[in-house]
């Protein structure tokens, strides 16, 4: 038949054509990545019998690489293509044992905290993402670190409506205060603003954690050149500070209100 105008098209096309345990083994290997050891890509896919015939016909198919004993998709393309055909709950078994395997081998943070994520594992998740978000902010990497607290603020959110979480709503508020602090860092005040309003929202009426959202909305007005309004609130988040007991807090807010009046 004539063939799709798009490539991404045209290779869904050819991928529609796999036999099931060669788009088994596929997908497994699109979200375990690239280099991948043999035996742990049939551990993902659960195929324990005729691998070698899935990986023979993937090969020939010229969709994967054999090189040095591991295997890699042959094309990102081909990669994204695929993870964006996998049915959700296939993606999803998939990175929980990906989440498992990536333990065993002990992979980086980063890839860890991913398949967490993908896998819908919240606790880890967010566990994961915050401790990503803290390397990044080490290393001075905003953009990772943006990246890695806005999936935590969205499972945080999902967590509201799921009930796997004792108290999602914290989770929520951690993950706003520390994207809006990144946002603000990165120079994105009005996509801070919003976060932190909700932050702020989720706080409740006292406590340190409104002094330190009213803190980073103070940074966030000074961002945007509104001066009155930056010094407002760094006043609420010394009054909510000095409220809550938190003299820590309360003295490094008035010592930063000291150096934006002077």
């Amino acid at each position: 038949s004539d063939p799709p105008r798009g490539l991404a098209d045209l290779i869904a096309r050819r991928l529609d054509g796999l036999r099931p345990d060669a788009r088994r083994a596929l997908q497994a290997l699109a979200v375990l990545g690239d280099e991948l050891d043999e035996t742990l890509l049939g551990r993902a896919a659960t195929i324990s019998e005729g691998l070698e015939s899935a990986v023979g016909l993937l090969e020939r198919r010229g969709m994967v690489e054999h090189a040095r004993g591991t295997l890699s998709t042959s094309h990102p393309l081909l990669r994204e293509v695929v993870q964006a055909g996998t049915p959700a709950a296939v993606r999803r078994e998939l990175h929980a044992r990906a989440l498992a395997l990536s333990d065993e081998r002990a992979a980086p943070l980063e890839a860890r905290a991913l398949h967490a994520y993908h896998a819908q594992d919240s606790f880890r998740a967010l566990l994961l993402l915050e401790q990503v978000a803290e390397h990044a902010l080490v290393r001075g990497d905003t953009a990772s670190e943006v990246l890695a607290l806005r999936r935590g603020l969205e499972t945080a959110r999902q967590e509201i409506a799921r009930g796997e979480l004792d108290d999602p709503l914290s989770a929520v508020l951690i993950f706003g205060r520390k994207l809006g602090a990144a946002l603000t860092r990165a120079g994105s005040f009005a996509d801070a603003e919003g976060v932190l309003r909700e932050a702020l929202d989720v706080a409740g009426p006292s406590g340190a954690d409104r002094a330190r959202v009213l803190g980073a909305l103070a940074h966030v007005a000074r961002g945007r050149q509104r001066s009155t309004d930056a010094l407002d609130y760094m006043d609420q988040a010394i009054q909510a500070a000095r409220e809550s007991g938190a003299h820590d807090l309360v003295l490094a807010f008035t010592d930063t209100r000291r150096v934006w009046a002077s």
